[in-house]
């Protein structure tokens, strides 16, 4: 990659954490804690449903996934609004700790570049990377319902950039797995960019990232690990 890299702005879920095993392992603790579900279906089968209605996280507010749960199996020990409220309270503790982001971050703090994040979603996103352990090692977080605006607005991107401290963008990387709001959104702010595949092809109409990887981990050589 041609130039020097000054600063890394990252996506949050599933990027610089794992958030389809953090809901997996929510809605495992779900089925374990109704009875009517453990009744009516197993421990796979509630997991598979809830991943088809949820769409990756892009389904909001989250009380339609349980509506759905409710039409699905029948009334449940709490209606969908108690249960969105429970989700919420215990979304981030389902969270764990990637080693191998924290030698990123390591290899970042080391070579003196700072490094934010960006992500849509609410408040409880900030919760998420306490739990990982990545609220106080970053520049800051920005999440889009307390910012104001989401990814792919520019105005978040330059946030970002205020962050850290960037004034020319191209010298500033954009690491995210959404090819639209992350990848686009960034390229169209003239960041450079590197996106997290997860195991997808990339969409041939959009603009192509720099860089493609199965893991944030594969960007330290950027910085000289």
């Amino acid at each position: 990659m041609a130039g020097e890299i000054k600063a890394v702005l990252f996506d949050l879920d599933n990027t610089l954490v794992d958030r389809v095993a953090a809901f997996r392992s929510l809605i495992a603790a779900l089925w374990r804690d109704e009875p009517r579900l453990q009744e009516s279906s197993t421990i796979d089968e509630t997991v598979e449903l809830f991943e088809e209605w949820d769409a990756d996280g892009l389904t909001s507010p989250k009380r339609l996934i349980f509506n759905r749960a409710i039409k699905r199996w029948g009334k449940l020990s709490r209606n969908s609004r108690e249960l969105e409220s429970w989700y919420y309270a215990n979304y981030a503790r389902h969270f764990v700790p990637d080693h191998r982001v924290q030698s990123l971050v390591n290899t970042l703090q080391s070579h003196e570049i700072p490094w934010a994040i960006i992500t849509n979603g609410k408040p409880f996103q900030v919760d998420v990377a306490r739990a990982v352990g990545l609220y106080s090692r970053s520049s800051g977080i920005i999440v889009s319902s307390m910012f104001g605006a989401s990814k792919p607005d520019p105005l978040i991107f330059a946030e970002g950039l205020r962050l850290v401290g960037i004034s020319d963008p191209s010298d500033c990387l954009f690491v995210g797995d959404n090819p639209v709001a992350d990848i686009k959104g960034a390229l169209e702010c003239g960041m450079r960019t590197a996106w997290v595949r997860r195991g997808r092809k990339w969409p041939e109409h959009l603009p192509h990232p720099i860089l493609v990887v199965d893991h944030v981990s594969e960007l330290a050589p950027l910085f000289g690990m």
